[in-house]
């Protein structure tokens, strides 16, 4: 949801790890998800869900990331394994959504030449 040169200033380093602990605005975070400790260079903190099966008891095969830098949603993350991508499964699945986005986002055209 950022250029890529905004990208390229998160370092999760030093001083920048103040920008990973900026809780975001009320509403930008689905109920029940959480940040994880920390943030990870060129995308920024990861919040997951504490009701995914990865966090009781199953297995990890997939999830649904949200990520923010700054207070600022800068991307989301459906994160997968190789192997359950092997079995290619047919996947529709409800997701926990925020009540607000980001009212703008990296264009459509721009995303794809990455």
């Amino acid at each position: 949801m950022i250029t890529p040169e905004e990208r390229d200033k998160i370092t999760a380093t030093g001083e920048d790890c103040k920008n990973l602990s900026n809780k975001p605005a009320q509403g930008y975070i689905p109920d029940g998800y959480v940040p994880t400790p920390g943030g990870v260079p060129s995308m920024g903190a990861h919040w997951i869900d504490l009701k995914a099966p990865e966090f009781n008891g199953q297995p990890f095969n997939e999830t649904f990331i949200y990520g923010f830098y700054g207070g600022k949603m800068v991307f989301t993350e459906p994160m997968v394994t190789i192997a359950f991508l092997e079995t290619k499964p047919k996947v529709t699945k409800e997701l926990k959504l925020p009540e607000c986005y980001p009212t703008s986002a990296l264009p459509y055209e721009l995303f794809h030449k990455l």
